[in-house]
Order: structure tokens, then C-alpha cells, then sequence
């Protein structure tokens, strides 16, 4: 939320879910073991940071692909998704727009939806899933003061990501997600 507020006193409106991407993105630069898909007997790992992206619409969510994420910035990536956000509820969406993804990406920051239970989108081996924020205490510098959290869930493909590999990209968001 500090983050967001600091970009709003420059005029730039981000929203939750594209700082979660921003995090996202980094975290899988870091840890490329969670980008990619498990296809025959193999993994492969993505040569980019393709997100499908889950959005709600009036006839179900739609998981359309935002494509070389890792190639711009916070505010570019941030208005592709707001661009890809207004094609679907325009029902704008080519065949394309749904295919290739590397990874998968759910932020239910705009309910009340705290955790979840994601599934993995096979082939590939790696879905995080953020909960709306919540208000609460937390300690910070010794001292009990409001805070505000985010519910992370993290699946993947066992055959690819073990629990070490999963805790150091999880870890990485973390830091990634406080800066």
C-alpha cells in the first residue's frame, strides 16, 4: 500500500495486482525453475516471463497471456494489464490472447477472498495466488502497529519444484513484494 501511495503522489495509479505482477515477474527472473512447462517427459524452462493473467468477467474468469513481461517496467507492465483487463470485459480477446502462458497469476484484490486453494494450469509448473488485503495488527521495529497483509499460495509441479526450490521463489516475491 506504501508503494501505491508513493507512485499516487507521483500521478501514476497502480493497481494491487500490477505490483503483484511487478514482484512476480522479478521473482521468476530469480528463481527461472518456477517459469516454464512440464511437456513430455521434460521441463522447459520459458525464455521469457509469459503470466496468464486470471480476470473475471459476467461469464466466468478468463486467463488471457500478458507476453514478455520482464521486458518493460512497472508502469508499462502495469498499462499492458490495464489494456488486456479492458479487452476481455470488452470481449476483445483474440484465440491467441490465451495461449502460451508460463506461469499463472490470481489476485482477488478487488473482493473480500482472503485464500484459496489454487489449481495448477498444467503444463506449466508454477501458479501463485494473492488474497485480498487485509487490515491487521503486525509488529514492526519491536512494536504492535496496523498493518495491512496479503495471503500468499504458491502451487507447483513436483516433478520440477521441490520445497526449497518453492520456499526460495516464494522468499524472493516476499522481499520483492515489501520493497
Amino acid at each position: 500500500r506504501a508503494k501505491r501511495e508513493r507512485l499516487a503522489a507521483e500521478g501514476l495509479k497502480i493497481s494491487m495486482a500490477s505490483l503483484v505482477l511487478d514482484a512476480f515477474t522479478s521473482a521468476l527472473l530469480d528463481v527461472p525453475a518456477c517459469n516454464g512447462v512440464y511437456e513430455g517427459d521434460e521441463f522447459v524452462p520459458s525464455e521469457g516471463v509469459h503470466a496468464g493473467v486470471a480476470i473475471s468477467t459476467s461469464d466466468g474468469l478468463v486467463v488471457p497471456v500478458l507476453r514478455d513481461c520482464e521486458t518493460v517496467d512497472l508502469i508499462a507492465r502495469s498499462q499492458r494489464l490495464d489494456a488486456l483487463v479492458q479487452r476481455v470485459r470488452a470481449g476483445q480477446l483474440l484465440p491467441d490472447d490465451s495461449v502460451g502462458a508460463s506461469v499463472t497469476l490470481s489476485v482477488l484484490s478487488n473482493t473480500r477472498v482472503q485464500s484459496g486453494t489454487p489449481i495448477l494450469n498444467a503444463p506449466q509448473v508454477c501458479l501463485l495466488f494473492c488474497g485480498a488485503p487485509i487490515s491487521k495488527p503486525v509488529v514492526k521495529d519491536g512494536s504492535v502497529v496496523p498493518g495491512e497483509t496479503i495471503h500468499l499460495v504458491s502451487v507447483y509441479d513436483h516433478r520440477v519444484i521441490d520445497g526449497m526450490t518453492g520456499a526460495k521463489f516464494m522468499d524472493a516475491l516476499c522481499t520483492y513484494l515489501s520493497a
